[in-house]
């Protein structure tokens, strides 16, 4: 039973390891919708045992009982830590040092996984961990819920220690999210059996078809006739990155372009998926995407895509660090240094979608401010640029949707390509190779 389900299948068996990966894999809708149905009979005293014990139960049938355990462990050492944070905090009149030892610790725990792999499921690459099997949003999750603690918003001590577990393991936003504050998921959890309804049900039944079409567009017009031909490849493509450096240089530009759209397809499908089940049990989450390709520039994009994980990052970084206030530049660098290092554990891959992404930030904001003065002041060069439709037009307008699009579509060849940083593919596509 360490390996869950996998000591009694064949997970080579590839007929086995595809059912096994409905259920497990995060998928628009999985094994977590059977939760739904205990939700619907239970009173509301039972529901936040029942949501516990059966994610519990779940991660161990399907990744096994030492990744249950281990997950399990980890969040009983932040509940810990939060506690003594707390207190050291109130001695010290302050939270800066306490959070500050938080971070450390979390991110050390967290930054290992990167290498880890569970070795009776075949063909996992390093990272998939911790992106795909929620070691990413469970270190979020705990540094949200260790700031709140040395701020003095939560009481570890007084606290109940069942709400914060099922907080860090709910199963249907575990694995990729969308992220929740503490408070606003417990709220939600405390008063859902008030939204089991016909119509909520049918809100979020909408929500996941919808996931899941996603997740068939996904498979069937990208990953299948472009990725598969170079082996697994989910979730890094890690067969195509291999074999991009003799690609010809216009095919590497249209893999990138459906680097993106696979990114887009596989995490707004799952978060349909969830926010549909979640629905289903009278839970609301967070929006996670918001019309992303309506995005004009990099900032507006960042607004729109992956919602909740921007608000945890504006909340628990930009604005301690001092926003919009004191050195945004180094702010914005911050920020996406540390969605980087979330993202994947080495360094030029993560410098080089910090340094892209806060580059294309500063100018656009720059850009814009530019011609935010000159429309004050009606100036002659403004009214030119927008007779000739290069700024407040639909041209000017088309063109930063553009712009984005390419920005974000060279993100993905460094964000996905893990073992050379995108480097072999990014010199086909500019002539270098």
């Amino acid at each position: 039973m360490i390996n869950g389900l996998y000591d009694f299948l064949d997970p080579t068996n590839p007929t086995v390891r595809g059912l096994i990966d409905r259920m497990r894999l995060p998928t628009a809708v999985n094994i977590s919708a059977l939760l739904a149905v205990g939700v619907a009979l239970l009173p509301q005293r039972l529901v936040r045992p029942f949501l516990l014990w059966a994610g519990v139960l779940i991660l161990a049938v399907f990744l096994g009982l030492a990744f249950a355990a281990g997950v399990l462990g980890g969040c009983l050492l932040v509940f810990w830590l939060g506690w003594r944070l707390k207190a050291w905090g109130r001695r010290r009149g302050s939270p800066r040092w306490p959070l500050a030892v938080g971070w450390v610790v979390v991110n050390s725990l967290y930054l290992p996984c990167f290498l880890l792999v569970l070795p009776f499921i075949p063909g996992m690459q390093a990272g998939e961990l911790t992106q795909f099997c929620g070691l990413g949003f469970l270190t979020i999750k705990a540094l949200h819920y260790l700031g709140r603690c040395c701020r003095g918003q939560v009481d570890p001590a007084g606290g109940d220690l069942a709400a914060f577990l099922l907080y860090m393991i709910h199963l249907p936003t575990f694995r990729l999210g969308p992220y929740q504050s503490f408070a606003d998921f417990n709220a939600e959890v405390d008063s859902c059996k008030q939204r089991v309804s016909w119509s909520n049900a049918g809100y979020g039944l909408w929500r996941i078809a919808l996931g899941t079409g996603k997740m068939l567009l996904l498979y069937y017009l990208i990953e299948k006739p472009f990725f598969k031909p170079y082996g697994n490849n989910i979730p890094f493509a890690a067969g195509f990155f291999d074999a991009a450096g003799q690609l010809p240089a216009g095919q590497c530009w249209v893999m990138a372009y459906l680097l993106f759209l696979r990114a887009y397809l596989f995490l707004s499908g799952l978060t349909d998926g969830a926010e549909g089940v979640n629905l289903l049990m009278g839970i609301r989450t967070p929006e996670n995407f918001r019309r992303t390709f309506q995005a004009t520039d990099i900032a507006e994009f960042w607004r729109r895509w992956h919602i909740s994980l921007g608000d945890w990052l504006r909340e628990e970084i930009y604005i301690p660090l001092g926003g919009n206030r004191r050195r945004r530049e180094m702010n914005v660098l911050a920020v996406f240094a540390y969605c980087g290092l979330w993202h994947f554990a080495f360094f030029w891959g993560g410098l080089f979608f910090a340094l892209l992404n806060t580059t294309a930030i500063i100018a656009t904001s720059a850009w814009m401010a530019f011609w935010s003065r000159r429309r004050e002041r009606d100036s002659q060069l403004y009214r030119l640029a927008h007779h000739w439709g290069l700024v407040d037009s639909v041209a000017s307008r088309m063109v930063g949707r553009l712009i984005v699009f390419h920005l974000l579509s060279l993100s993905c060849v460094v964000i996905f390509d893990h073992e050379h940083s995108g480097l072999p593919m990014l010199a086909r596509m500019f002539g270098f190779r």
